[in-house]
């Protein structure tokens, strides 16, 4: 999975929220498919800023990979050795595929969790931050458009999303024991009640 800028912002801007959500969580557990990732600086994740955007929030975060369905119960046992306090997951083949499991696990521990699509959040995830898939999806029917029109792929400019999604299920928030501020709120795109 490459990184890039956009990447880079919806991560720090999901864990600015979770840290506004959860202001006392310290220790961050993530969830990964390690099918996907690849080594960087002797950690295994997809996201070389992620470890970055967590520290500069005053997160320990810790990283933990599985590729089949039977490597869940382990990770999550390992999660809550390590006295995490709340959940980050990135939608990847293997935690969309659980992200039923996912959501279940954290809610029964009372581990608030954030992520970047709004399925985990329909699950029943505490918040998710992506960008906006009807804007994506606008803008690569633009692209198509222009490629059947004869403009060739490698002359078209990469585009970034520039338009993101804050979903908040507050539900979950009232479960947990959870205020979530009416700043965070207020900048959510939608509520679940």
């Amino acid at each position: 999975m490459a990184w890039n800028a956009a990447g880079e912002v919806q991560v720090a801007k999901s864990l600015q929220f979770l840290k506004q959500i959860a202001p006392s969580a310290r220790r961050v557990a993530s969830i990964f498919d390690s099918s996907v990732t690849h080594i960087v600086s002797g950690t295994e994740y997809a996201y070389p800023g992620f470890e970055a955007a967590a520290k500069s929030l005053g997160f320990e975060l810790r990283i933990h990979t599985a590729k089949r369905d039977d490597e869940l119960d382990a990770v999550f046992a390992e999660i809550l050795a390590s006295g995490a306090q709340a959940i980050v997951a990135p939608a990847m083949p293997f935690t969309g595929r659980n992200r039923q499991r996912i959501v279940d696990f954290a809610n029964r521990n009372r581990l608030p969790s954030t992520f970047d699509a709004q399925m985990f959040v329909e699950a029943g995830g505490l918040i998710s931050y992506e960008p906006d898939v009807a804007e994506t999806l606008r803008r690569a029917i633009d692209y198509v458009d222009r490629i059947l029109r004869g403009a060739r792929p490698t002359d078209l400019p990469v585009e970034l999303p520039s338009k993101f999604e804050l979903v908040v299920n507050l539900k979950t928030a009232r479960a947990l024991g959870i205020i979530v501020p009416q700043t965070v709120l207020l900048r959510a795109d939608r509520v679940i009640e």
